[in-house]
């Protein structure tokens, strides 16, 4: 069941029951507050929360908000990760309000919690403790134990709002519940809201005068939807509780004086068998406690009723005990789905015109936001209100749906030179065999048109462009209103002059081009894009990535309804945008390994995963650490910004454990797909920084120099770390922000990992590189540099020899942008003739040409691989391909095709080369990207 509310709902409903003041009418409007971490919003947390510069967060404007003030919480993609804990509190006549909605009233911000290390979600989404006079409203909380925690607290409200609890691993007591009410709390109202995954809401100890009206429950197995304790003067009415295999309320311990009507609470559609009550009290409850105009319909192996310690089957058993349920039914309701994704009642359903109007804590409309309609067709069975409210959260009506449509007199659509004549078509679903009356308003400023007629025609006589809508009332209280979705446009005669707009996209050679004809006289029925490398698509607005950097002319021909045609040309250079780099604290996207990660499961043969890096848009690529273990079979792994790039990113044989670093292109989507070749494999994805354009950071590259070889001394014992000085060093500034380094693995004493991060700052506990027992392994590390310009390493599981050397820096006063490419293969020496490279060998790689390195490149990002070698040996990279190297970036075992990622200058001729120490080896080189002086 997913909840759909309607435009313009009242968030607070007047209710006078229980003692619950009134609220006066406020002397002026509220100021508001807010709050809107979307990208482009220019939000910050340290402001005052105005519209032009929101908070980020809700937490922050939760912590300044003021009685009589509305937090205005905007929809975002991502949400709103975090926990909500209100101090502050409204008054009676000047509550605070939180307001999360969407411009068209239905729910939109979620405040989304996230599972932590064990497994568990977050406790909860809003907290509100010791404070009173508050409303939610609009909001969708999820991924939360409780996700509303109602503690101490008087005059609150939660209303209009989609909640979602979700379990807990291992023990579920106490079970989760969507609302929590518990402490010192009075007069809390939940209303109007839908609980999803079946966990509805939990009154404690010590609560009073708790308002639960006109909410929706979903299915649930194991727990009541309802569960009051200790706490009287709880009222119940109106709530659907639908396809129950558990119990629907229950009030334990002393909590008297309760009122449990009106409500539908019905075992049936995901269970054919069930458990639990549908309506219990306790014996310490029953006093001055009401229970009746309920709908029950148990399941089998479920009881009906219980009441002071003893079953009832049915209300005729439970009235003829007690004289309770005098009005209570045992009906199997159907529901149907009309009303959006809720259990809305259907014609004829026991639970229409049947309700008591006069319960306690009876709202004014129904969870929609409708009011009370009397079905001509159903006896009125009910008492107050004429006696035809229906029993459960949604009212049925007659009068289901009206839409509305323009069209024109000459042409298909509401379009053309004034005065125009349109045609307005109303389209009605109407079960009740009632008189409709049609309320046109053409938006002119001409007098609305009360007709009998579901099509009217209208003319507009000035130029313009008006928005229709008609109200359509079925003559027993229901009324719908519907907006063309399309205005009337009344224009003036012009030549038809589409404009092509390209901008270039946040990702790799990927542009949106915008077609529109400013002066359009008649409706444009067709747009042709021609993109200029052979792709064509029929569509005014779209995106559009091409394959290599080059010059295309996009034409651009648009069609009108008076069968007019005009054609326009742009021409694009497609080229990556250069970009700087953040450095991040490294943090883990995914692993594989783990029950509760994105991509749970080891990857099979051909199998991929979707990495999603939480980085803002614009970002051009990203540097990553994938680590591949316990695979079943020799494989490798290709990370790239579209599934089939033909490059590889790390290799490893069965049973290993193997990291390399990549940095990579996102896609048009922002993401990065990683693809496994054979056998399964578990996969561990940390990122560690991304390129933007506009960052400050830029890339230096420095000749290779060694900064620590533990050989000379002892060991890095395991769980210790060792400083190695960056700054200051080789030329690095002071200033430098991160370090291009390889850092070496050599013959640890057990299997183990290596991390690399700031000093001073807490270990992140990623991985950069892995081993086992007597292995030699090297790989590529980009880190921040901490305050002292000092990088910390550390072994874990090991004692092992380290060596780390240095490639190159970041820093403000760098020189060198990143531009990712398509990742695309510069080498391959099994090719052709197949030779591989020999021992003291050099193996030139031009990095320019089509779709790579252009002329002003100075450095490349690439991934050297060596296959096969017959010989121990370690492989280096250099721009000048002289001489023998003194530092290595991947160290060979005979057999075994390892993988590293490397930074390397290029020459004056865009060149660089491998150098294979000993023995023969073939090698592959992919390129990534590359940087330029800017």
């Amino acid at each position: 069941m997913r909840l759909r509310h309607v435009a313009g709902l009242a968030v607070a409903t007047a209710i006078t029951l229980l003692g619950l003041p009134a609220l006066p009418a406020a002397a002026d409007a509220p100021t508001t507050l807010y709050v809107n971490n979307s990208p482009g919003s220019q939000c910050s947390d340290a402001g005052t929360g105005t519209q032009a510069q929101p908070y980020c967060t809700i937490s922050a404007a939760a912590k300044v908000v003021q009685p009589g003030q509305t937090v205005r919480v905007a929809p975002s993609r991502f949400g709103y990760q975090e926990e909500v804990d209100l101090t502050r509190s409204g008054t009676p006549d000047q509550p605070i309000t939180f307001v999360g909605s969407a411009p068209d009233g239905t729910p939109g911000a979620t405040i989304q919690g996230l599972y932590g290390p064990d497994g568990n979600p977050w406790p909860h989404a809003v907290s509100i403790a010791g404070q009173h006079d508050i409303t939610f409203t609009g909001f969708d909380f999820t991924n939360a134990k409780q996700p509303v925690s109602v503690t101490d607290s008087s005059r609150v409200t939660v209303d209009n709002n989609l909640i979602s609890a979700r379990l807990t691993v291992g023990s579920q007591s106490p079970y989760p519940a969507s609302v929590v009410v518990s402490g010192q709390s009075d007069h809390v109202s939940i209303t109007r809201n839908e609980m999803e995954a079946g966990f509805g809401v939990a009154v404690s100890a010590g609560a009073q005068s708790t308002l639960i009206s006109t909410n929706e429950i979903g299915a649930n197995n194991s727990v009541p939807a309802l569960t009051v304790t200790d706490a009287p003067g709880t009222v119940i009415t109106s709530n659907t509780i639908g396809y129950q295999c558990y119990g629907g309320v229950s009030l334990t311990g002393a909590s008297s004086g309760a009122s449990v009507q009106n409500n539908i609470i019905v075992g049936d559609g995901n269970c054919t068998t069930g458990s639990g009550t549908l309506i219990s009290l306790s014996a310490d409850s029953v006093a001055q406690s009401t229970v009746d105009y309920n709908i029950v319909h148990p399941l089998t192996g479920q009881t009906t009723y219980g009441w002071a310690g003893s079953d009832y089957s049915s209300p005729a058993a439970l009235q003829s005990a007690t004289g309770q349920a005098a009005h209570d039914i045992d009906s199997a309701v159907r529901f149907d789905n009309i009303v959006g994704a809720h259990v809305g009642l259907t014609e004829g359903s026991a639970a229409v015109d049947s309700a008591n109007a006069q319960a306690p804590g009876v709202l004014a409309t129904d969870l929609l936001g409708h009011a009370t309609a009397d079905d001509p067709n159903v006896a009125n069975t009910g008492v107050g209100a004429g006696g035809f409210r229906d029993r459960g959260a949604v009212e049925f009506e007659g009068l289901q749906s009206v839409s509305l449509s323009l069209s024109g007199a000459q042409y298909p659509s509401a379009q053309g030179p004034a005065p125009l004549t349109v045609t307005a078509q109303a389209t009605v679903r109407n079960s009740w065999k009632t008189t409709l009356t049609y309320t046109y308003d053409f938006g002119d400023g001409t007098a609305p048109v009360v007709t009998t007629q579901a099509q009217f025609s209208h003319t507009y006589l000035t130029t313009g462009q008006y928005t229709a809508s008609v109200t359509v009332t079925d003559g027993v209280g229901g009324t719908l209103t519907a907006v063309a979705p399309t205005p009337a446009v009344a224009t003036v005669l012009a030549p038809l002059a589409p404009v092509l707009t390209v901008t270039p996209a946040s990702q790799l050679l990927t542009y949106s081009f915008a077609a529109t004809v400013p002066a359009s006289t008649w409706q444009v029925t067709g747009y042709t894009l021609d993109f200029g490398d052979g792709t064509t698509v029929s569509t005014a607005s779209t995106t559009h990535t091409y394959q290599t950097p080059g010059t295309y002319t996009a034409t651009l021909t648009v069609t009108d309804e008076a069968g007019r045609s005009q054609s326009v040309q742009q021409v694009v250079q497609a080229a990556a945008q250069p970009g700087g780099f953040v450095a991040l604290t490294p943090s883990r996207l995914v692993d594989t390994r783990q029950s509760f990660s994105s991509h749970p499961g080891p990857v099979g043969p051909g199998g991929s995963i979707v990495i999603d890096p939480p980085v803002p848009v614009g970002a051009t690529a990203v540097v990553l650490n994938v680590t591949a273990t316990d695979a079943t079979a020799d494989t490798h792994v290709d990370v790239s910004p579209a599934l089939g790039s033909g490059t590889s990113s790390l290799n490893l044989g069965a049973g290993a454990t193997v990291a390399n670093l990549v940095t990579v292109p996102l896609s048009s989507n922002g993401y990065v797909y990683a693809r496994n070749n054979a056998g399964s494999v578990d996969l561990v994805v940390d990122l560690f920084g991304y390129y933007a354009p506009g960052a400050a950071d830029k890339f230096t590259s420095t000749t290779p120099a060694r900064l620590l070889d533990t050989r000379s001394g002892a060991p890095l014992a395991s769980g210790a770390t060792t400083a190695v000085q960056v700054a200051g060093v080789d030329g690095v500034p002071s200033d430098a922000t991160a370090a291009v380094l390889n850092v070496t693995a050599i013959d640890p004493d057990a299997d183990g990992y290596v991390s690399a991060f700031a000093d001073g700052t807490a270990n992140p506990w990623t991985s950069n590189l892995n081993f086992t027992r007597g292995q030699t392994v090297p790989n590529q590390v980009i880190v921040p540099l901490g305050a002292d310009g000092k990088v910390e390493v550390f072994s874990h599981g090991a004692d092992t020899q380290i060596a780390v050397d240095l490639f190159g820096y970041y820093s403000p006063e760098g020189t060198g942008l990143f531009t990712p490419v398509t990742p695309s293969r510069l080498v391959d020496t099994r090719e052709g003739a197949g030779t591989p490279l020999g021992a003291n060998s050099w193996l030139p790689v031009g990095a320019r040409g089509v779709g790579a390195a252009p002329a002003n490149a100075t450095s490349a990002v690439v991934n050297v691989t060596a296959i096969e070698p017959d010989s121990s040996s370690y492989l280096a990279v250099r721009a000048d391909g002289t001489g023998v190297p003194g530092t290595s970036n991947l160290n060979l075992t005979p057999g075994v095709t390892v993988a590293n990622h490397v930074i390397t200058g290029l020459d004056a001729n865009g060149n660089f080369a491998v150098f294979n120490h000993a023995g023969n080896t073939h090698v592959a080189v992919d390129l990534f990207g590359y940087f330029s002086a800017g």
